[in-house]
């Protein structure tokens, strides 16, 4: 059996790779989904404690057998919203997250909660989706879920929240993140199979609420439809696809705040 922290994943690379990690640093991993930073990170850094946090508690406990059957005993794994976070406030020295903490629920306070947690000097590394027009399965998919959705539910209001450079850095600026460092990372998605694409596009920070709407015969001409404008990106029939794709690592360091800021009264 391949554990998921095993296999190279280029954004977890980038988000771990983007900032200087201290040493017996106490890491949190936001929105941590499966844990395969925070098992990344657990398996570099034997001098590191992460914890990993999701409101998804099958992620969670499919992180912590993982984090079992690796050994990593320098990874915890907790249930918990990103916009009421049960950590001491200044007692994290770095936070990460992968397409999470932007992406899902209420953005402006699950940053203030970050902030809240983080000592001063904290680093920070964050990814996120930019231009989703640059994600191809994403592409592929929102046209067909709209000709779907039941009115109201249309696709990508949540994952589009902040697609403008300036507006990211401003709601991190608010939070009270200072000044934030921007670049992008190509890599591609590959997943097996069909059944995986789905269970992708079924995540909260994808299309997870519109998907749970569909029933019986509409879910069945979603998924024939998707799996018709896939098939192209396919290595061959039946095997695995490859969707090209880029994402943006936000990072940075917590600094000392403008007291004038509502962020500064918001600790």
């Amino acid at each position: 059996m391949t554990h998921a922290s095993a296999v190279a994943n280029p954004v977890v690379d980038a988000v771990l790779d983007a900032i200087e990690i201290p040493e017996n640093a106490a890491v949190v991993d936001l929105a941590c989904g499966l844990g395969r930073p925070s098992l990344t990170l657990a398996a570099r850094r034997s001098d590191v404690t992460v914890l990993g946090v999701d409101l998804d508690p099958a992620a969670i406990g499919h992180a912590r057998a993982e984090a079992r059957a690796l050994g990593a005993t320098n990874a915890e794994f907790a249930v918990m919203p990103l916009e009421q976070l049960t950590i001491p406030a200044a007692s994290t020295d770095v936070i990460v997250s992968t397409f999470g903490l932007l992406q899902v629920g209420d953005p402006r306070q699950s940053l203030r909660e970050a902030v809240r947690i983080m000592r001063l000097g904290s680093r920070f590394s964050l990814a996120t989706y930019g231009d989703m027009r640059s994600n191809t399965l994403w592409s592929l998919a929102a046209p067909i879920l709209a000709w779907y959705a039941p009115p109201g539910t249309a696709p990508g209001s949540r994952v589009q929240s902040f697609p403008d450079s300036t507006a990211r850095k401003e709601l991190l600026r608010e939070a009270g993140f200072g000044e934030v460092e921007e670049s992008t990372v190509d890599f591609f998605i590959r997943l097996p199979d069909f059944a995986a694409i789905w269970r992708m596009l079924s995540q909260p920070g994808m299309f997870g609420g519109i998907i749970d709407a569909f029933c019986g015969g509409t879910a069945v001409s979603v998924q024939r439809d998707l799996r018709s404008a896939t098939e192209v990106y396919a290595d061959a029939p039946g095997g695995e696809y490859v969707f090209p794709a880029s994402c943006l690592i936000l990072r940075g360091t917590l600094h000392l705040r403008d007291p004038l800021s509502p962020a500064f009264w918001n600790r």
